[in-house]
């Protein structure tokens, strides 16, 4: 599914504050929606613009440990989280908090028991459908 943000240009915008407005929604990533957006220059001065985001299966943010040391290292390519904890934390069932990309949702439960150095599988899937395989994996230094 396609997330869909809107930026509507209303009447009584003259002609040059209309096609500086629309230059720079359309440099934001903005596009004309179909059947309503004429070119700048047109006269038209009720205009949309649209901007479409693809769902994604990516983690945003990742809550900090009790123990924790360094910030959490999260790699959307590679699909990883990495973060270390200090010396004497005793891993056990561990709760924690991800924020994923809008409208995804992942099949790991929390809390979660975690092995040193050991990687944790789990998938997010998106609003759409897609799924990625991602990895956690806490470090005792």
């Amino acid at each position: 599914m396609t997330k869909v943000s809107s930026y509507k240009i209303a009447q009584g915008v003259n002609g040059a504050a209309l096609e500086t407005a629309v230059a720079a929604l359309i440099a934001l990533g903005y596009e004309p929606e179909e059947g309503v957006f004429a070119t700048p220059g047109s006269g038209l001065l009720n205009q949309k613009l649209v901007k479409r985001e693809e769902a994604g299966t990516d983690i945003v943010a990742f809550n900090r440990l009790a123990g924790q040391v360094g910030a959490t290292v999260i790699d959307d390519e590679a699909k990883t989280v990495e973060l270390d904890v200090t010396n004497g934390t005793v891993l056990g069932s561990e709760a924690f908090q991800m924020t994923l990309s809008p409208g995804a949702a992942s099949n790991l439960a929390t809390p979660q028991a975690f092995v040193d150095g050991v990687a944790k599988a789990f998938n997010i899937t998106s609003e759409s459908g897609d799924v990625a395989a991602w990895t956690v994996t806490i470090t005792v230094l």
